[in-house]
């Protein structure tokens, strides 16, 4: 490279990626890093270098550790951005050219001056690169480039420079960085806060890093304001399927979540962390119904095998089977911490309990419904909707969200005026918690065209012990009860009375956003 403060360069192919990253890189060993993130870019692909990148991130690194040691570690960057197709200098310098560079923007790396883990703090747009279609928690992102505001979708990646941070520091810091940007409750962390914080809680030196357990990467989060919850592999009953039900529910929530993973190299046991931000769009449906009180149904998080994993080993947004969430040999998942709001009291595992009590429930339960929805179809007063059968069961799809979006969200995608619409009103003006779980209601064919029948809603700030009481609203096909905060349970059982005719109208999208071309 010529080594001007800024150049741009045009690759067509991987024959001219390979060069450039030869030019790039020429003494580093995280060539191959590299050229799988290229991997992703469709072609051609603009690259703008810029050559003295300060960023703050490595800045800090050097700082606390970097800066003492014997030989000398530059303390400046690069950072490299990419673009669509063919851009030009003049672009950055009129406003129809920012137009277009926003447009044609993929996103931009820093690359550190140190190896391994050159590959620093990384954003790039899902939508725009090369990955198998997927669902992703992303926030907005605004970097300055030349001068020019960016606005990106994105969540934040980095490698681990193996002696400050490794995988559970680079974990913990991608999900403070995305909590940071997104929420005014939270800040983004310097790497030197996450190691004086680990260091405030060990009895012998942090650095270099050794790495982090389970239970300590939950201490650091819970230092940064969160309230985690801890499920371990094998303990409290959580095994397979219960315990990939329990990741999808906080995945299906729009909340990164740490993993911890025990896998092989050349046949010797190791650690890795990692952060699970998203699911594939690629489903299973040959998955066998249950059976509980003789309704038929399915789990929805039993249709996905796939996830998007956020991996300092690997590059953004890769999407694994839950049996081979890392490049390791033989991974299994063996604990995952969630970072939950402080005020969430009721978690998963309960929300999922306390929802099948309720859908099975002697006199709230969804059997009356489905058997009134089959005889209306039956009837010919319900068209476009099969049958409830075995073969066409119910799904339950259980989330977390907050109840202003659920809220946003039911009053802006109601499908018709006499039926559907009176309930988007009635959520809207039932006082709600700041956050809820929602338990959706299908049936397996109107799920996969993204159509639900119903939902049940509950207090995510209910205790562990309430169990019904958490109980807001209940929506059955054709059936509707709702319940004030100072009123029983047993108006809702009074309320479920027929109301109208059944509709399908489109589940709730808001906590996930599309990925992959």
């Amino acid at each position: 490279m010529t080594k001007q403060p800024v150049e741009l360069y045009l690759l067509n192919d991987d024959a001219e990626v390979d060069e450039f990253i030869a030019l790039l890189l020429s003494h580093s060993a995280d060539k191959s890093r590299i050229k799988d993130l290229f991997d992703r870019f469709a072609k051609p692909v603009s690259v703008l270098v810029e050559n003295h990148y300060v960023d703050k991130v490595y800045r800090d690194s050097y700082y606390k550790y970097f800066s003492n040691k014997h030989f000398d570690a530059s303390r400046n960057c690069r950072r490299i951005s990419f673009y669509t197709g063919d851009i030009a200098f003049e672009d950055f310098y009129s406003e129809e050219g920012h137009q277009r560079l926003q447009q044609s923007f993929i996103g931009c790396a820093v690359l550190k001056p140190i190896s391994p883990g050159c590959l620093g703090r990384t954003i790039l747009d899902p939508k725009k690169i090369n990955i198998n279609r997927c669902y992703v928690r992303t926030t907005r992102f605004a970097p300055t480039i030349l001068g020019v505001r960016f606005e990106i979708d994105s969540f934040p990646f980095s490698s681990q420079d193996t002696e400050t941070m490794t995988c559970a520091e680079t974990t913990v810091w991608g999900i403070l960085e995305y909590y940071g940007t997104r929420y005014a409750d939270y800040k983004v962390a310097y790497p030197s806060e996450i190691v004086d914080t680990i260091l405030n809680r060990s009895n012998e030196r942090v650095l270099p890093s050794k790495g982090l357990s389970l239970v300590q990467i939950s201490s650091l989060v819970k230092s940064f304001g969160f309230s985690p919850r801890i499920y371990s592999r094998g303990i409290g009953a959580f095994f397979d399927p219960e315990f990939k039900r329990i990741l999808h529910y906080y995945i299906e929530s729009g909340i990164p979540v740490a993993l911890s993973v025990k896998a092989k190299q050349n046949g010797i046991s190791v650690g890795h962390a990692v952060v699970c931000i998203g699911h594939s769009d690629k489903m299973d449906t040959s998955i066998t119904p249950k059976t509980s009180n003789g309704i038929h149904f399915v789990n929805s998080a039993d249709f996905f095998p796939q996830y998007v994993i956020m991996d300092d080993n690997q590059v953004p947004f890769a999407v694994q089977d839950y049996t081979a969430v890392t490049t390791y040999q033989d991974p299994v998942i063996d604990g995952i911490v969630v970072p939950l709001y402080k005020r969430i009291f009721l978690e998963a595992t309960e929300a999922d309990t306390i929802s099948k009590n309720i859908l099975f429930h002697e006199k709230m339960g969804v059997s009356n419904a489905l058997n009134n929805l089959n005889n209306l179809i039956d009837a010919g007063k319900v068209e476009g909707i099969n049958k409830y059968s075995s073969s066409n069961p119910m799904v339950i799809r259980l989330f977390l969200t907050s109840s202003r979006q659920f809220k946003r969200f039911r009053s802006l995608n109601f499908v018709n005026e006499k039926i559907d619409k009176p309930i988007a009103v009635g959520y809207s003006q039932l006082p709600m918690p700041k956050f809820i779980w929602v338990a959706e209601i299908s049936l397996q064919d109107e799920y996969m065209n993204k159509k639900v029948l119903g939902e049940i809603i509950l207090d995510a700030t209910a205790s562990t012990f309430s169990g019904l009481e958490s109980l807001i609203s209940i929506h059955y096909p054709g059936f509707f009860a709702w319940r004030q905060p100072h009123e029983p349970l047993e108006k809702l059982v009074q309320m479920l009375s027929h109301y109208s005719l059944p509709i399908a109208y489109p589940l709730y999208e808001n906590n996930l956003s599309a990925g992959g071309i």
